[in-house]
């Protein structure tokens, strides 16, 4: 709930402070550098992954005390045509967990395996955006990407790769600054382990020039 409030207080203050900018305001700066918060709200109820890994003993893991930043990003776009824009987002992730850890067959009173699981990822993602609608109070926009995410796990480092899409993008700015919210999924091949997409909508802040 606090992470929606912020969602929300950010798509607030993000209209309130700023106006649509016109198609030819846009060509005229091409570079732009924007931060924000992406949310994910489904998982707030992820409880780890419940499978053993190979090599790994058949057990039952109870999670409590978890903790999930969301995703916070940096993207860079440079406005290549009217249409489209090429560039590349930085963003990061967290997911903390207590957990204890029973063996099966389980053993009357035997007492759990109690550690902390850390689950830290940096996603790299060149990305196209394609501008498909422009009026002056509003500018809609879609987007693909294909990069790499960097994973830590407690003492494991490894990458996979990461797809990033937005189905739809809104920016609206005045001058150089803007703001802009956007509906789609930044995703690993992490998840086919059970691990969580990163986010599904996102509120931003940036400065054209």
């Amino acid at each position: 709930m606090k992470r929606f409030l912020l969602l929300s207080l950010l798509f607030l203050l993000s209209i309130t402070f700023t106006k649509a900018l016109t198609t030819e305001q846009r060509l005229a700066m091409k570079h732009s550098f924007s931060i924000g918060y992406g949310e994910q709200f489904w998982d707030l109820f992820y409880t780890g992954c419940k499978a053993p890994s190979v090599g790994e003993t058949v057990s039952r893991k109870d999670y409590y005390n978890k903790r999930i930043t969301g995703n916070i990003f940096a993207e860079y776009m440079y406005q290549a045509t009217k249409v489209l824009s090429v560039g590349m987002n930085v963003n990061y992730n967290g997911w903390t967990s207590m957990v204890d850890e029973y063996s099966i067959p389980e053993v009357e009173g035997q007492k759990p395996n109690t550690y902390k699981r850390a689950i830290h990822t940096i996603g790299l993602i060149p990305t196209l955006n394609f501008t498909y609608y422009n009026k002056e109070n509003v500018n809609l926009y879609s987007g693909i990407g294909v990069g790499a995410t960097i994973i830590t796990e407690n003492n494991s480092v490894y990458a996979l790769p990461a797809f990033d899409f937005c189905l739809l993008g809104v920016s609206f700015g005045k001058e150089h600054w803007f703001g802009n919210v956007e509906i789609g999924g930044l995703v690993s091949t992490l998840i086919l382990v059970n691990t969580l997409p990163t986010r599904f909508l996102s509120v931003g802040f940036g400065y054209r020039f």
